[in-house]
C-alpha cells in the first residue's frame, strides 16, 4: 500500500495540471477496467464484478498506461510551451455584470412544464456528448490533446447496462467505437437510487460524489452528476432548482446558446481559478450542458480563460428495455 501511495504521489508531481481545480465528468470505475484492452492489450480483464480494492489496483496500472497513451496520441506535441486548441468561450448575455441567480431559479422552479419524463419504462437512457482537455508531460515538455466523446447509456434497476461509446474525431490511432455490456449488479450509478423529490435526501445525493465543503462548485457539479446518470422528473427538477437557489453567490448570466445550438439560461459558480457553468432549458428546467472553464493558474497550458471540459445532455428518457444489440 505504501508503494502504491508513493507511485500516486510521483504521478501527481509529474502532472502539469495538478493545481487546477476543475470538474471532471463522472466515469463508471468499471469502464476503465473494461476498456483496458484498448490501451493495454496484454492486460487480462476480469469478467466478474470487481471489488473496491481490485478497482484501485487496476486503476493505478491503467492510469500509467493512459498517461502514456495520451502522449502517443497527442496531435499537439510541441517543444516547451504547448498551448491547447480549446473551444471558444460561450457568449453570455450578461458577461460583465451578472445578476443574482436566486430569483430566476425560484421563478423557474414554480413554472416548470411537465415533459412526462417519469411516466415511461423501467430502463434509464441518457445520451451525452463530452469534451475534455487531456494534459500530460514527457521529457520536460507539456503536451495537450482535445478528445471528444459521444456516449449512450441504458441501465436497468438490477444494475445491468449497455454503454455505447464513439470518439468522432480523436485523430489517428484513437480507440474504435465500442459497445460495453454490463451484467446485473455491475453498472455503478452516480447514486445508489434515483434522485429524490425530498429536498433533504436530494441534497445528500447531490453531494454523494462532490465534497460539500468545497462550496458552490460542488453544488453545481453534483447537480450535473445526477443529470448524467438519471432521467430527472419534473418534481425533482424543481427541487434541484430550489437547492441551487439556496446558494446566494451563484450568478445569472442571461440567455446563451450551447454547443448543440440550443438556447437556455446560464448560471455560473465562480471559484478560485475556475468557473463552472450550467445551462438550463427555460421552460422545462432540464440541464442542457455543464462546462468548466480555467480562469487562471494555467497560462503554460492554454490561453486563458479557456474551456477545460464540457458535457452536453442530448437525450434522457425512460424506455422499455436495454437494446439487445
Amino acid at each position: 500500500m505504501r508503494d502504491q501511495r508513493s507511485l500516486i504521489e510521483l504521478m501527481k508531481l509529474a502532472d502539469p495540471a495538478r493545481d487546477l481545480d476543475v470538474a471532471t465528468p463522472p466515469t463508471n470505475p468499471l469502464d476503465f477496467v473494461r476498456t483496458a484492452p484498448v490501451l493495454a492489450p496484454d492486460v487480462e480483464v476480469p469478467r466478474h464484478r470487481a471489488d473496491r480494492r481490485t478497482l484501485v489496483g487496476s486503476l493505478t496500472i491503467l492510469t500509467l498506461v493512459a498517461v502514456g497513451a495520451m502522449v502517443l496520441l497527442n496531435p499537439l506535441r510541441q517543444p516547451a510551451r504547448a498551448v491547447a486548441a480549446t473551444p471558444p468561450l460561450l457568449a453570455f448575455e450578461y458577461e460583465d455584470n451578472p445578476l443574482s441567480a436566486r430569483p430566476y431559479l425560484l421563478d423557474l422552479a414554480e413554472r416548470l412544464t411537465d415533459d412526462g419524463a417519469e411516466r415511461a419504462g423501467p430502463v434509464t437512457y441518457v445520451r451525452t456528448e463530452a469534451w475534455s482537455l487531456d494534459i500530460s508531460a514527457e521529457g520536460g515538455e507539456t503536451t495537450s490533446a482535445v478528445i471528444p466523446l459521444e456516449q449512450e447509456i441504458w441501465h436497468a434497476p438490477d444494475g445491468s447496462a449497455l454503454r455505447k461509446v464513439t470518439w468522432p474525431s480523436a485523430g489517428p490511432g484513437a480507440a474504435p467505437a465500442e459497445s460495453i455490456r454490463y451484467a446485473p449488479g455491475e453498472w455503478i450509478t452516480p447514486t445508489p437510487s434515483p434522485p429524490s423529490a425530498d429536498l433533504a435526501q436530494l441534497k445528500a445525493q447531490v453531494y454523494a460524489n462532490q465534497p460539500q465543503e468545497n462550496g458552490l462548485k460542488s453544488a453545481v457539479r453534483g447537480v450535473a452528476d445526477l443529470y448524467q446518470g438519471w432521467v430527472i422528473s419534473t418534481s425533482v427538477r424543481a427541487q434541484l432548482l430550489r437547492f441551487l437557489a439556496e446558494h446566494e453567490d451563484l450568478k445569472y448570466r442571461g440567455h446563451v446558446t450551447d454547443r448543440a445550438g440550443r438556447t437556455g439560461i446560464a448560471i455560473t459558480a465562480d471559484s478560485a481559478g475556475a468557473q463552472d457553468i450550467v445551462i438550463l432549458d427555460e421552460a422545462t428546467g432540464q440541464l442542457l450542458a455543464h462546462e468548466s472553464v480555467i480562469v487562471s493558474g494555467a497560462q503554460a497550458l492554454a490561453e486563458l480563460p479557456a474551456v477545460f471540459s464540457y458535457v452536453l445532455l442530448l437525450e434522457a428518457e425512460q424506455v422499455a428495455a436495454i437494446p439487445s444489440r
